[in-house]
Formats: C-alpha cells, structure tokens, sequence
C-alpha cells in the first residue's frame, strides 16, 4: 500500500486528467464568444428549437441551484433589473436566446458542455434550454424582458422553507 495511510493528497490519481484550460485561455475565448454574440443577427433556429422541444413543468434540484447561481452572480454586478436584461441580451434584439442563456450561466461560473470542471457547477445545452423553456412563458423559444424578471424575481421554496412567492418555481 501507500506509506503512511494512503495515496497523495493532490490530486493525482482520480482520473480527471488535469484537462482544464489556463484561465487566461478561457477568458479570451470568453470575451470572443461575447464578440459573437454581440454580432448575432438573430438566435439560432436549431437553437431555438432545442427550447421549444423541451416540456418543463417544474425545475429539478441542480435547475434551481444553477437559475439561483446566475442570479445571484446578475444581483452582484449589475444595479437594476433593466441593466440586468441588458447584460444578458448581448445583441441587443430584445431578447435572450440560449445562446446568450448559456453565455451568461457561464459568466456566473457554471461550466457549459463538454469543458467540465469537477470544482464548478456543470449544464448541458439540453439542461440550459430546459431553464430557458421553463421561463418561457409564450413560447417564443427565447426569452422576453417580462419573462426574465420572472427568473429574477422568483423565489426558491428549500425544502422546510417558507413559500414565499405566488407562482412557485415547482411545488
């Protein structure tokens, strides 16, 4: 066995592959991606149909820990709802498509896709487009101003909490 009770205690080992990218690296790719986005005629319709396919009665367990993870980071930075909205709608079509949805979970430190780092909270496109459906209250596949103060504003009933908005999340 190992001496001393054990293997190394950093890290090595466990399978991860030490595969993450530097954080400057990132953080170009990032700025990039936004330039993209900022660039963005419209949302794409593959995109967009990905949310429309999606059938979301309620949020499960990690959904709600992501939407209050992003919302808690657009609470940090920004002042108003309407500045909010703005940081989200990169394009500034009026909307938020899940390209964007995806953009800013990202800036709220959850990893997207494939580039998963065990430290960080973790979604898929499928499970942001499953957010994104949830909000999207008239079907559009993207989501509207009123439809983001919804996501802003709600709260999240914990498990023995209060519930304390009217139109709940999930029961």
């Amino acid at each position: 066995g190992f001496p001393q009770g054990g293997p190394p205690a950093d890290g090595r080992g466990r399978g991860d592959g030490g595969s993450a990218a530097p954080p400057t690296e990132s953080a170009a790719a990032r700025s990039e991606r936004r330039r993209e986005l900022q660039q963005q005629k419209e949302p794409s319709e593959e995109k967009r149909q990905l949310v429309l396919q999606q059938r979301v009665g309620k949020l499960g367990e990690k959904e709600q820990t992501l939407v209050t993870q992003l919302r808690d980071a657009l609470f940090e930075r920004r002042s108003n709802m309407q500045k909010m909205f703005r940081s989200l709608d990169l394009n500034e079509d009026g909307v938020v498509s899940l390209e964007e949805f995806l953009h800013a979970l990202e800036g709220a430190g959850v990893a997207v896709g494939h580039e998963i780092d065990r430290a960080r909270a973790s979604v898929t496109e499928e499970e942001a487009a499953r957010m994104l459906a949830f909000f999207d209250r008239d079907g559009t596949g993207h989501l509207r101003y009123n439809e983001i103060m919804r996501l802003l504003q709600g709260t999240i009933e914990l498990p023995g909490g209060p519930r304390r908005s009217s139109e709940p999340w999930f029961s």
